[in-house]
């Protein structure tokens, strides 16, 4: 709720409610109160737009602008890297590192944004900084200086719980060479949720996702229909194993729709086994391929669960993922929707390639909602090659007020980061490769839809 006290003077009204913007999170209020554009720029604009992932307006934002403080140099140079200027990312950096280094909390913000792009150069924006032994080891360990990584690791004997959260015990199960323990440090960082454990056979002889599996005999739970669409594109490889995690949930009750994207391989097959098998799947076929969101929009249209959610036809999900994210829903009516987390796993075996650190963070993929409701309200995914994953969550929460929507931040899911997978044909950054810009503009273009709506609604 914005302030609007008479007596105040309009420009004191306007940076108290900025401020106040600023203390909750709330980056479209902050450009609602800037009129959009924010020209001549200022600092809570460019911050805004950079956490909305809006980089290219803070690259164009910022050409003519001084930054004045650690958030600036932070949105600046994050936004820099994102977009591939790389060279002018590393010059702000090295002109205000003192400053940005003052304040911790920035400093950390920047060095997670900047670390997939130049690990060098977000290992110096914290380099002895406190709290931050466990990003300073990814980044080491990302730059090949394995064994610094783990003297670094070791640096921090008693783990935060923000560590925890981002991934303490993945990076662990990167530093660590055997199986065993992998797995062990996986079972710690599970542990650490009150999440069951995952298991691996003895004989392995290396780490990968197609090995694990979840614990058996862990107890069954029911609720309402939960219906999971399970986007299938060439995805013979992996299908079996990832569908088989979806039928081992203890939420029992539950239709898995598998959507046959116009595979050339042996997805149809293997989908027509697995329906045949347990009457909880379903397939259905598309001629060609639509891409992912038209496969879950067919998914969506014929689901009959009171809750809806997603799974990638190659992610590993933890036996309780549905579990955990229908039971605030079924505790709170007001609640609409849970999301959480996911881990990414590549062909190697090594926790988040790409995503240098946090190794945990938000999976779009997981949006679960009650679907009558959202449907109402919402709509259906936008069918983009790309991204709308993310315009979806973004449409939802900001369709429904923070206390009607739940984050979990638990490693619900264990997603494949490989050549074939569609995050990685459309780049979303890593070493020396910058964001794809088409990813970028429409999340641009998104944004700035949804803040000429809000505007339009302001003036009725």
């Amino acid at each position: 709720m914005q302030v609007n006290y008479s007596s105040f003077p309009h420009r004191l009204c306007k940076a108290f409610n900025t401020y106040a913007a600023l203390r909750r999170g709330d980056f479209l209020s902050i450009l609602q109160i800037h009129n959009v554009q924010c020209f001549p720029p200022n600092s809570a604009c460019i911050y805004a737009w950079y956490r909305l992932g809006c980089y290219q307006n803070v690259v164009d934002l910022a050409k003519n602008y001084h930054p004045k403080s650690a958030r600036d140099i932070t949105a600046i140079s994050v936004s820099l890297a994102a977009t591939g200027d790389f060279k002018q990312c590393q010059r702000i950096i090295d002109e205000h590192l003192s400053k940005v280094r003052q304040d911790v909390r920035f400093a950390i913000e920047a060095a997670q944004g900047v670390a997939k792009f130049h690990p060098s150069l977000a290992h110096k924006l914290v380099e002895n900084l406190p709290y931050t032994a466990d990003i300073r080891t990814a980044c080491l360990y990302a730059l090949g200086q394995s064994e610094q990584a783990r003297k670094t690791f070791l640096q921090n004997k008693h783990p935060t719980r923000k560590d925890v959260v981002a991934g303490h015990f993945f990076l662990k199960a990167n530093l660590s060479e055997a199986v065993t323990e992998k797995v062990a440090a996986i079972n710690q960082q599970l542990f650490e949720f009150n999440l069951s454990e995952i298991q691996a056979p003895n004989t392995a002889s290396s780490f990968r996702l197609d090995i694990l599996r979840n614990a058996d005999g862990l107890s069954l739970i029911s609720g309402p229909l939960a219906s999971i669409i399970v986007p299938a594109f060439n995805a013979a490889a992996y299908l079996e194993k990832s569908v088989s995690t979806l039928l081992e949930q203890t939420y029992s009750n539950l239709e898995v729709i598998i959507v046959n994207d116009g595979s050339s391989d042996n997805t149809q097959h293997i989908a027509r086994t697995l329906s045949n098998r347990d009457s909880r799947v379903r397939l259905l076929e598309f001629t060609t391929n639509r891409g992912a969101y038209a496969a879950r929009n067919a998914g969506l249209k014929e689901a009959h669960g009171h809750f809806v959610t997603v799974h990638d036809a190659d992610d590993f999900a933890h036996a309780q993922k549905i579990e955990k994210q229908v039971f605030p829903l079924l505790q709170d009516d007001r609640l609409v929707f849970s999301i959480s987390d996911m881990v990414r796993v590549s062909s190697d075996g090594t926790f988040a390639r790409r995503e240098i650190y946090p190794l945990q963070r938000m999976n779009t993929s997981s949006l679960l909602f009650r679907r009558e409701l959202v449907l109402r309200e919402c709509g259906y995914w936008e069918e983009k090659r790309f991204g709308a994953d993310s315009e979806y969550l973004f449409r939802l929460r900001n369709s429904f007020a923070k206390n009607r929507w739940v984050r979990l931040r638990l490693p619900l899911s264990f997603a494949a980061d490989h050549s074939a997978s569609l995050t990685a044909s459309i780049s979303t950054g890593g070493l020396g490769q910058p964001s794809d810009p088409r990813r970028i503009a429409y999340t641009e273009a998104y944004t700035h839809r949804w803040l000429q709506r809000l505007c339009s609604q302001s003036y009725d």
